[in-house]
């Protein structure tokens, strides 16, 4: 600390002996006043700049803030890599027993006029199960011909005996509804173009097929209810519970070094406000006794005027709003002096 103020002696005591100048300085909208400081002025302010940055990342580096930030970085690529391996390996799952169930489209009929604003499509099929589960149902989109039908909500063709009323298609077996009730769903023909309800005329009733999107099981066959449905992740526990405890695995690791990420930054900001608060105070004396001369601006000219200048080298310096100020190096010569500053720099005496 001694030899920081014996710097600040040696760089402002010093003697000015020239015949006096004026200076007019036009300076950007905002600066109220104008300050003409000792040209030792911004060594001594670099100087507590980088003390300040030696500081900060000191501060950084005892608390670990980049290393745990990389750590971080890794923890969120190994959870996106594990959800997407047991994303994965449900879609391919999903594909195989979806692969598993052929269904056969017998007939289907079309009921579709113009006054309507419904389209009525129904068919009758057969399903077959060549999986070693047992299904409860799928899930579809109506296609006829190349044009997947407009449906709001997922159509869902459940597998129950029309003639016991069992719920479930076990492994090897078949079911239609062929001499029963046809299987029937609505569409909105509002949303299809005109030609394209004219190609579904004319593809019916050849046209019509199933494209199934999804699966899903029950443990045993029954009565509606009797049984839990289960999706792919429910029905393959043992299949997938390597795959999700690795997804679980990597997100506590994730979130372990969140929060570790959380407690060193709120220590090194804790230090970083006492560094800044420490550069504020030296900056703050420091600007008070560099001051050689100032003057005040005239609001409408944006203009200042400082007399009796003795000639020589200073700093110009002007704050402005937001932590901007004017700040650069002039030399002052004997008589009048002008100069019209338009650049605003980052205040030299802010942390």
């Amino acid at each position: 600390m001694r030899c920081f103020w014996t710097f600040l002696c040696i760089v402002f005591l010093f003697p000015l002996q020239a015949p006096a100048a004026r200076f007019v300085v036009t300076v950007p909208k905002e600066i109220a006043e104008v300050r003409l400081l000792s040209p030792g002025t911004q060594a001594v302010v670099e100087f507590l700049k980088k003390r300040l940055d030696e500081q900060l990342k000191a501060s950084r580096e005892k608390n670990r803030v980049d290393q745990i930030e990389q750590e971080v970085n890794q923890a969120s690529i190994a959870v996106t890599r594990a959800d997407k391996a047991y994303s994965d390996k449900v879609d391919s799952l999903r594909k195989l027993y979806i692969a598993k169930i052929p269904i056969t489209i017998h007939s289907a009929s079309q009921q579709i006029t113009q006054e309507s604003a419904l389209g009525d499509i129904t068919f009758f099929y057969t399903a077959q199960n060549n999986s070693d589960r047992i299904i409860s149902d799928i899930m579809y989109k109506p296609v006829i011909g190349d044009i997947v039908l407009p449906i709001t909500t997922s159509l869902v063709l459940e597998f129950i005996n029309p003639k016991n009323l069992i719920f479930g298609l076990a492994p090897g077996e078949s079911l239609s509804n062929q001499g029963s009730e046809p299987e029937r769903f609505s569409f909105f023909l509002s949303e299809l173009k005109e030609h394209d309800v004219d190609r579904i005329r004319s593809s019916m009733p050849g046209g019509f097929s199933i494209r199934i999107t999804d699966v899903h099981f029950v443990s045993a066959k029954g009565y509606k209810g009797q049984s839990k449905v289960m999706d792919i992740k429910e029905a393959f526990p043992g299949v997938l519970g390597a795959y999700r405890s690795a997804s679980q695995t990597a997100r506590n690791e994730h979130k372990a070094k969140l929060e570790a990420l959380s407690r060193a930054k709120t220590l090194s900001m804790a230090e970083t406000r006492e560094s800044k608060t420490e550069f504020r105070a030296k900056a703050f004396d420091l600007k008070k006794s560099s001051v050689r001369y100032k003057g005040s601006v005239d609001m409408k000219k944006n203009r200042a005027t400082i007399d009796s200048i003795e000639p020589g080298a200073y700093i110009l310096y002007a704050p402005a709003a937001n932590g901007r100020a004017v700040f650069q190096e002039v030399t002052i010569e004997e008589g009048t002096n002008k100069a019209k500053i338009q650049t605003l720099v980052k205040d030299p005496f802010e942390p």
